[in-house]
């Protein structure tokens, strides 16, 4: 009489893993990496006569088609439209209509998600008549990858964030990890299968927990402005909500099925692997089955080097179980380590264009954090090995290989703890505009280089010069490329656009004239260092040179 309900039971299990893995294969933002802004009109600080028709934002990749949002904010705080903006068909470009502006300064600020499912925003200005003056403008606003960054001074938010992201993975790796050795482990003692059990449940529970945790955490900053009335755009039409929805039926679903079948157990695992898989640095960048695949190993490994420890650690006083299992396991937190070695090389290489990058981020300061536990890691299960041969001989070991156990126990939960703020900081840097600002004793500039990436760029130049040397008779810019000394400085072709008189208000300096230099062009066509190089021919023929040097990512 029960065996028919069990097979409708299994069947539907079976089809609900089966759709979780369709959800997060074909889901659409699988192939592209972190976005920033590539390019604005009106341009950050820019100024024009005439209103602009609409504000245009082009992303480098695409972007969440959910939860996004542009502003236009006025002098006096007030937004200047009720229109919504719109995605295009690439999912890279946004765009907001706008009514005719009065003259003033007005705030652009804009909300999106990147691919990985991390919040990104950003705001700059821009000015409307003729009155204006662009000077009065600061540097472009930093675009902000909210929550990446780590520091003494973070405020209560941000610490509970990083505090939710360590119990998650923590949650989920031991989780995961003692459903793996439940099912690899061929016990029949009912106390031990009771035992087993009784801590899956309360592992399961500590899941659910930490999962509610991140969520509650996090969800306001992927609104933005947006507020609750958007929670579920969020579930049904991002990645991250996805993924956080599919965790959440699987953990009540693990309640009900795990421990019964071997097969079903392992087959859970790997839908709860592919789900997590669905946000994160490995959904973001090229190419993403490899990626991908890459991640869910090291997840798999990781579980169940930290499943395995917990397993000992809960029947540490069973010498007849550890006899039976300590060789095994440690075999395996062997293969684990060295599983997770190549896989997490592998990633870094192709996630970062160049190595040299971990040098220049917090995601390369806590990667090699992790690296250097991950050495000791080896150390101690080399170690452990020793002992673990010598118990076999004399018990008396037994005491000093469960000191060497809990070290490793320690060692495991700093690296889960690194490895909850790895995922949440930027592999790579983000490139910001370049702001050159220099008094010299001849003369004066500003140098401003807008987005700042490999590729096309603007280049601005400000320059004052004493009135009586008047307008220099030649501007010469360079870039020199310092990774590779084989390629000849590029110049920059700038051309005078304006001759402003030192009157000009909050742009002026006594005793100098204004002259305004732009050129736009694939000048720096290469991520690395760069020198630039920027020579003045005054009146007189007298040279003033201006260096100065730049990181690009």
């Amino acid at each position: 009489m029960l065996k028919q309900p069990r097979r409708w039971r299994v069947k539907f299990i079976k089809r609900f893993l089966l759709l979780a893995l369709m959800l997060f294969l074909s889901h659409p933002s699988l192939l592209f990496a972190h976005a920033s802004l590539l390019k604005s009109i009106p341009d950050a600080n820019s100024h024009s006569t005439a209103s602009p028709q609409q504000i245009s934002l082009v992303f480098n990749e695409r972007l969440e088609n959910s939860l996004y949002y542009i502003k236009v904010i006025n002098d006096k705080g007030q937004s200047v439209t009720t229109n919504k903006a719109s995605m295009d068909e690439t999912h890279t470009h946004l765009s907001l209509q706008l009514p005719i502006l009065a003259d003033g300064t007005y705030v652009t600020t804009y909300h999106i998600i990147s691919a990985d499912g991390h919040p990104v925003g950003g705001s700059y200005l821009f000015a409307v008549g003729s009155g204006q003056n662009d000077n009065t403008f600061l540097p472009p606003n930093q675009q902000l990858m909210q929550g990446h960054l780590l520091s003494w001074d973070m405020s209560l938010q941000d610490t509970l964030q990083s505090t939710s992201r360590i119990v998650y993975y923590f949650a989920l790796l031991l989780l995961m990890g003692w459903v793996i050795w439940s099912a690899l482990l061929r016990n029949n003692d009912i106390s031990f299968q009771q035992t087993l059990r009784k801590w899956r449940t309360g592992l399961l529970r500590l899941f659910v927990i930490a999962l509610i945790g991140l969520i509650y955490f996090h969800y306001q900053e992927l609104l933005g402005d947006g507020g609750v009335n958007e929670l579920l755009r969020l579930f049904s039409g991002t990645s991250i909500g996805i993924s956080w929805l599919i965790s959440f039926v699987l953990a009540l679903l693990g309640f009900v099925i795990l421990q019964r079948k071997r097969w079903l157990d392992i087959v859970w695992v790997l839908a709860m692997i592919a789900t997590k898989c669905m946000n994160g640095h490995a959904i973001a960048f090229k190419p993403a089955d490899v990626t991908l695949g890459l991640d869910a190993v090291h997840l798999f490994a990781a579980a169940l080097w930290v499943g395995g420890l917990a397993i000992g650690f809960v029947f540490w006083k069973n010498k007849a179980f550890l006899g039976e299992w300590l060789p095994r396991f440690s075999r395996a937190a062997l293969g684990s380590i060295l599983v997770l070695t190549i896989t997490g090389s592998i990633t870094t290489l192709l996630f970062l264009p160049k190595l040299k990058y971990v040098l220049y981020t917090q995601w390369g300061t806590l990667l090699l954090i992790k690296v250097g536990l991950v050495v000791c890691v080896a150390i101690v299960g080399s170690i452990i090995r020793i002992y673990l041969r010598k118990w076999r001989v004399e018990q008396k070991e037994i005491r000093t290989l469960r000191l060497w156990l809990k070290l490793d126990l320690i060692l495991m939960l700093l690296v889960v703890a690194i490895v909850g703020l790895l995922t949440y900081a930027a592999p790579i840097p983000v490139n910001q505009p370049f702001n050159w600002h220099e008094m010299g004793e001849k003369a004066h500039l500003t140098l401003t280089i807008s987005p700042n990436i490999p590729g096309t760029n603007s280049f601005d130049l400000e320059l004052w010069m004493p009135e009586k040397t008047g307008k220099p008779k030649q501007v010469e810019f360079l870039l020199k490329y310092k990774d590779d000394s084989s390629i000849a400085p590029i110049p920059v072709p700038l051309q005078l656009v304006e001759d402003a008189n030192s009157d000009a208000g909050a742009d002026s300096f006594e005793g100098f004239k204004r002259f305004v230099y732009k050129s736009e062009g694939s000048y720096l066509s290469f991520a690395g260092k760069w020198d630039l190089e920027l020579n003045i021919l005054d009146s007189t023929d007298e040279e003033i040179p201006f260096t100065n040097e730049m990181l690009l990512y």
